[in-house]
C-alpha cells in the first residue's frame, strides 16, 4: 500500500511539472520592447532635424546695416524656420525665392554668420524688408543635426501618457525629462524605487535658438 501511495505521488509530481512546462511553452508571453527601441521612440517624439550653414563676408571697412545674401537649398527643411545669426545675435532677414537676405553691421576683415533651418512647422521668421542691392556671401558646407523641438516637447506634455505608449507600441513604463537653462520639463510617472531602470542621457541643441538642452529618458518594466 505504501508503494502504491509513493508511486501515485511520484506520477502526480511528474504530471504537474510537465503541465507547467507545457503551458509555459504554449501560452503567449508579453514581450517587452527593448530599452534602446524605447529611447529611439522618445527622442523622435521631441526632436527635429536642423541644418546649419556657415557664411562669411569679407569687408574692407566698417559699415552699419549692410545687406548680404546667400543662395539657398533648403533640402527637406522648412524655409519658414530660417534664422541668421552673427554670434548669438539673431539678424533681420527676408526670403525671396531661393535667396536669403539679411542685414548686419560689418567690421573690417572676415565677418562670420550662421544660417539655420529645420523640419519644424512654424510661421515665417524672415519677415523683414531687405534692400535688393546686397552683397553675396561665401557659404560653407551644410551640416545636419538632431535638435530638441520646443513645439514637439510642448505637444508631448499635453498628450495622454497611455495613449503615447499605445501609439508608439511601448509596453514598458517611460519618463522623458528635459532641462533647458533653468527650466525643467517631465512627461510620464516617476519610477518606483524598486524598479530596474534603464536610462539614456544626451545633450542637444534647441531648435531655433542658441541654447542647449539635456534630454533624459528612463525606461523600466511594469
Amino acid at each position: 500500500m505504501d508503494i502504491d501511495w509513493a508511486l501515485a505521488v511520484f506520477f502526480f509530481i511528474v504530471f504537474a511539472v510537465w503541465s507547467f512546462s507545457y503551458l509555459g511553452a504554449v501560452l503567449p508571453k508579453e514581450t517587452h520592447v527593448p530599452a534602446e527601441a524605447v529611447f529611439r521612440k522618445a527622442i523622435e517624439a521631441v526632436t527635429v532635424r536642423e541644418y546649419s550653414i556657415p557664411a562669411r563676408f569679407y569687408s574692407n571697412s566698417s559699415s552699419s546695416g549692410a545687406a548680404l545674401y546667400a543662395v539657398m537649398d533648403w533640402l527637406d527643411g522648412n524655409p519658414n524656420t530660417t534664422r541668421v545669426y552673427s554670434g548669438t545675435e539673431q539678424l533681420p532677414c527676408e526670403i525671396s525665392g531661393d535667396t536669403l537676405l539679411w542685414l548686419s553691421d560689418l567690421s573690417p576683415g572676415d565677418n562670420d554668420f550662421t544660417i539655420t533651418f529645420s523640419t519644424e512647422r512654424e510661421p515665417m521668421n524672415c519677415s523683414a524688408s531687405i534692400p535688393r542691392q546686397a552683397n553675396l556671401t561665401l557659404s560653407g558646407v551644410t551640416e545636419a543635426r538632431t535638435s530638441l523641438s520646443i513645439e514637439s516637447l510642448n505637444s508631448l506634455l499635453l498628450k495622454d501618457y497611455n495613449l503615447f505608449r499605445e501609439e508608439n507600441g511601448i509596453n514598458t513604463d517611460i519618463r522623458i525629462e528635459a532641462d533647458i537653462g533653468t527650466e525643467s520639463y517631465a512627461f510620464g510617472p516617476v519610477p518606483p524605487y524598486y524598479a530596474d531602470i534603464h536610462s539614456y542621457e544626451r545633450t542637444l541643441p534647441v531648435s531655433g535658438t542658441t541654447e542647449t538642452a539635456t534630454l533624459r529618458v528612463l525606461v523600466w518594466n511594469r
